[in-house]
């Protein structure tokens, strides 16, 4: 569902066109970071207005409106943005108790204070039957751990493994086992995760990039 003050085509032919004000840019960035509807019209709308030859649209999937997306998203704030919870909230989630299971928070509900959690979660669909789950949680003030998990067609994908890169560290690869894989300790920065599912005679590779920093996740998906 849009959200509500969503910017209608008009006012984002005139953004595209570079006839908007700065305080009227500044507005539309804001929005598009935070609707993924409206980031969805603006590529049609760049299509379109882009294409003299295009007589007519078919709605865009969410990687090629992704795509047009990450032309402008340097210029706009991280869309992932960091989320704060109890702990007893969370729990009523299913994907929450798949990667903080009870044991593993045991220390904080110990704690006089409720626990509070600093999380981002966002799914990702790397093929029409592939896709990935993944949990961030804010553990320092400039650290981070992840957990991946990834499911084929709803049930835990089989024959995968899972590098994490960053320039000028050492890549950490490990084999999907478990329900997840999970990534400690990583300082805030860029990093490149490979997901590379093992087929008979094949391999698909897919490659999620992604920057973890003060404000939350700023991602992008591309397939290898």
């Amino acid at each position: 569902m849009m959200k509500s003050l969503c910017i209608d085509l008009e006012t984002l032919a005139r953004y595209i066109g570079g006839t908007v004000s700065d305080e009227e840019r500044d507005r539309i960035e804001e929005h598009l970071a935070d609707c993924e509807d409206c980031r969805k019209e603006f590529a049609v709308a760049s299509t379109i207005l882009n294409d003299e030859e295009l007589s007519e649209c078919e709605p865009l999937s969410d990687k090629e409106s992704r795509s047009i997306w990450d032309k402008i998203k340097g210029k706009i704030a991280p869309i992932l943005q960091w989320s704060r919870s109890l702990y007893s909230e969370l729990t009523e989630n299913a994907w929450f108790l798949l990667f903080e299971p009870a044991p593993a928070m045991s220390r904080s509900r110990s704690e006089a204070r409720p626990p509070v959690v600093e999380y981002v979660y966002f799914s990702k669909e790397l093929s029409e039957i592939l896709e990935a789950e993944m949990y961030f949680r804010k553990t320092e003030d400039e650290k981070a751990c992840m957990k991946v998990r990834v499911t084929e067609e709803s049930e835990p994908a089989k024959n995968v493994r899972l590098t994490l890169k960053r320039e000028g560290r050492k890549d950490v690869s490990r084999p999907l086992r478990d329900a997840y894989v999970a990534f400690d300790d990583l300082i805030f920065g860029d990093y490149h995760l490979v997901v590379i599912q093992y087929g008979k005679e094949s391999k698909a590779d897919y490659l999620l990039k992604f920057r973890i920093d003060k404000a939350g996740i700023d991602e992008q998906y591309s397939e290898s």
